[in-house]
Order: C-alpha cells, then structure tokens, then sequence
C-alpha cells in the first residue's frame, strides 16, 4: 500500500556512508593513527569491491575500494556507478555514498526515486533501493528499506575509539556542482541531522557528540574527510 506521508514526515536514519578510495585504503590507516579503532572488513561478492570499516554507535563509515574489474564493471553492477567513483575517479566525480534506512515509524519504500539492486551477496528477497538520476558530482544515495530501526551491533572494541568519540551528531556532505540538486539529493536535504551542499570540493564532515570538544582534523588531501569532535 502506497504510504500517504509527505516527505517532510519522514524521519528517516543513516545507516552508513561510504568514501570510495584508492585499493587497500591505505588512508585508513590515518584513521588508526588518529585514535580510530578499526572493525572488519568485507569483500562485496559479485560487485567487486572491498571495504575497510569504523564503527560508531549510530552508524558505520566505510572505506571502498575497486577489487574485482571484472565485478565492478559487469552489466549488473555498472548502473550502480561504482566503476566511476572507484575505478575511473575523476575529481567532479563525488567518493561519498550515503545509506539510509527506515525507522520503526517510516516505510519499506524510499521516499524518492529509486531503481531496484539486487547483488549477489545480499538474501534473496531483500534489494537495494538506489536514488535515481543523480548526477555525478552528487554522493550515491541508497536506502535499505529491509533494514527499519536495525541500527548498529558493533562490538565494544570497535566503538572503543582512543580519540573519545563515540556518537554522530550532525553530517554535512560538500560537493563541487554548479547544478541545481536532482530530487534526490533535495530529499536527503530534508532530513534535518544531515546537509548536502555545494562548496568548491568534495568533502564529508563528520561532527561527533555535538563537537563537545571544540576540536577537528582535516585528512585532505589523503582523503576527503573531515572530523569534528
């Protein structure tokens, strides 16, 4: 049944988002270095990517990179336009990808225009709902509507950062783009804890337990990444 809500009723969560990298993510390592502590990784079966990943206690940030060609530009994975943000990597190209999820109270369905992703690693039936007709220049949104109020269960270790942060209060999303935003990203727009906006580069902006220490580090430009904390 189609949901009658109007956009502005939507509350919806950041489940993960994601920096596409050069391979291995030799950035991560500036992470660790900062008082990051590293989770697992993964290989994404079928899609051609690996990951590294930092957990916190309201989301996860992970780090992409292309491992498979072949995968990464097969005819199932290529609408995905991974091939462009981890492989050919052109600087008006935006590295960000942001997953969302449901909360208990909102739907199954994204509340913008989507086309359906079914990889080879994900349960059948569960899909994958993509934000279609971004631009390039934009971040790749994804919403996981099999996810509702899933949350994050990493362990203590991995949430147990030596920089003393623990929580994601506020992310903004910069990108370089003279365009006016694509009804996605004007979506995404309205979700209040989380701003996408146009600037003169790429860079994400991570604030973590409403800045309570006033303090920030910049990790360009190895990696477009900002914290706040």
């Amino acid at each position: 049944m189609e949901d009658s809500r109007s956009l502005e009723e939507w509350i919806l969560e950041v489940d993960h988002l994601f920096i596409c990298t050069d391979k291995n993510a030799v950035a991560g390592d500036l992470l660790v270095k900062s008082g990051f502590s590293e989770g697992s990784s993964n290989t994404h079966s079928g899609q051609g990517t690996a990951n590294r990943r930092f957990f916190f206690q309201n989301l996860m940030l992970e780090l992409l990179w292309a491992a498979n060609l072949d995968e990464i530009a097969s005819p199932k994975t290529r609408p995905l336009r991974l091939y462009e943000q981890c492989v050919v990597r052109s600087p008006a190209t935006c590295p960000f990808g942001l997953v969302l999820r449901p909360t208990f109270e909102t739907g199954e369905e994204a509340p913008f225009p989507t086309w359906n992703y079914c990889p080879d690693y994900l349960p059948k039936p569960l899909r994958m709902q993509v934000g279609s007709d971004t631009l390039l220049s934009e971040p790749n949104v994804l919403y996981f509507g099999f996810a509702r109020g899933r949350g994050i269960s990493p362990t203590e270790e991995t949430t147990n950062h030596k920089l003393g942060v623990s929580r994601v209060t506020r992310f903004e999303i910069h990108i370089d783009q003279a365009e006016e935003f694509s009804e996605v990203v004007q979506a995404v727009n309205k979700m209040g804890n989380l701003k996408i906006a146009k600037g003169n580069q790429h860079l994400l902006v991570l604030e973590f337990d409403n800045q309570a220490q006033g303090l920030r580090i910049n990790y360009l430009p190895h990696l477009p990444l900002e914290i706040r904390y």
